[in-house]
Parts: C-alpha cells; sequence; structure tokens
C-alpha cells in the first residue's frame, strides 16, 4: 500500500491536464506532467496486479504509452513558458523548424 501512495503521489492532476488538453488550452508544461504521469501509470499497474480481485481489470488499461513516447520526443523536458523563444519543441522534430531556429540564433548573433 506504501509502494502504491508513493506511485500516486507523483501523478499530476490529470483531470485539469485533460480538460486543458481538450479544450486546446494546454501548455507545453501541461505535456510535460502528463508525460511524467504517464511514465508511473505501468508500476502502479503491476502494484496492484498482485490483488486477485481487480488484476483482471487492470489488463484492460492502456497506459498510453504511445503518447507517452510522442511528448518524449517532441516536447523539452522543461519547456519555456515564454512564447517564440524556441525552447518548447525539440530539435530534429521538424526540419523547418530547425531551419527557423539557426536563422533566429544568427540573426541574434549578429545584433
Amino acid at each position: 500500500m506504501e509502494e502504491l501512495k508513493e506511485y500516486f503521489s507523483h501523478i499530476k492532476d490529470l483531470e485539469r491536464i485533460s480538460s486543458r488538453i481538450s479544450l486546446r488550452k494546454a501548455t507545453p508544461r501541461d505535456l510535460i506532467a502528463l508525460k511524467d504521469s504517464l511514465e508511473i501509470v505501468p508500476y502502479i499497474i503491476e502494484s496492484v496486479k498482485t490483488n486477485l480481485g481487480i488484476s483482471s481489470f487492470f489488463d484492460k488499461i492502456d497506459p498510453l504509452g504511445e503518447v507517452k513516447e510522442i511528448i518524449e520526443k517532441t516536447i523539452c523536458e522543461e519547456p519555456s513558458i515564454e512564447v517564440g523563444s524556441g525552447e518548447v519543441i525539440k530539435e530534429g522534430v521538424s526540419n523547418e523548424l530547425d531551419e527557423y531556429r539557426n536563422i533566429l540564433k544568427k540573426h541574434r548573433q549578429h545584433s
């Protein structure tokens, strides 16, 4: 039981995050909080599977690993809250975005 308490203490406010996502008001930091929470779900599932009465229920839960991976590959670990800073989407996700970043860096160096 203590193990579960520890896992749940790391789960962020998923109701708020999912509401913000559905309203298209989620920030990059909301997405990182979602990813961090999704990383814990498999551990929670494994922990409760030892209870034979409810283990079959948890076999049907999708831990959303694909969602976690997409966020992990796309959003910087500590994204900027400043719009236009270029520190939200990881390098390598979009060649076009990387090109714009390079142009902006060169411009800032010459200014």
